[in-house]
């Protein structure tokens, strides 16, 4: 697995998967949503935030912005008010992998 780092935290180093042609699906997901309508928008806007939380205070408090999913072994998900998620796992090291 390849990975590409994209935030350092006081909590946690984020990181992003990177698949076996080099591409980032968690990247271009979010490049999606930056370029599509005003919600998309707006949603790539707070996933990124939850992003730099995630880095700088650990894991949501709130069910809301995100929480472990159900039968998920150890996945997340960080969660925007319009309905995008980006899904997160820990990693050796405490590093927090986002797919």
């Amino acid at each position: 697995m390849t990975l590409k780092k994209i935030r350092s935290g006081e909590r946690h180093d984020i990181y992003f998967y990177m698949d076996d042609d080099e591409n980032c699906p968690a990247g271009a997901y979010l490049q999606e949503l930056q370029n599509g309508g005003k919600r998309e928008r707006q949603d790539a806007a707070v996933l990124v935030r939850r992003i730099n939380d995630l880095s700088n205070f650990g894991p949501p408090r709130l069910k809301e912005h995100g929480h472990p999913l159900q039968g998920g072994e150890g996945v997340c998900e960080l969660k925007a008010s319009n309905g995008a998620r980006l899904f997160w796992f820990y990693a050796r090291g405490g590093i927090v992998v986002c797919s």
